[in-house]
């Protein structure tokens, strides 16, 4: 059965840890070729992450706030 667009977002997490068996990511890879919303919403998540996991993790939140910041000025788009 085809995956839906609520199984790529309920998966999409694993999918981009590699934590899915093949199957099911072959499945998902198939929907995200179908459906441009499901592409966008895998690479935004995958750039959130990328970036979250720049952040400083003993940073105060003020801090945080700054340095998400300062990458959102200095982003190209």
């Amino acid at each position: 059965m085809m995956p839906t667009c609520r199984d790529v977002t309920r998966k999409a997490t694993a999918l981009d840890e590699g934590a899915l068996p093949w199957l099911e990511r072959m499945a998902l890879q198939v929907h995200l070729l179908m459906c441009a919303h499901c592409r966008r919403y895998v690479a935004q998540l995958r750039l959130v992450r990328r970036q979250a996991a720049t952040l400083p993790r003993d940073a105060a939140p003020g801090e945080l706030q700054a340095h998400v910041r300062d990458w959102f000025k200095h982003r190209t788009p």
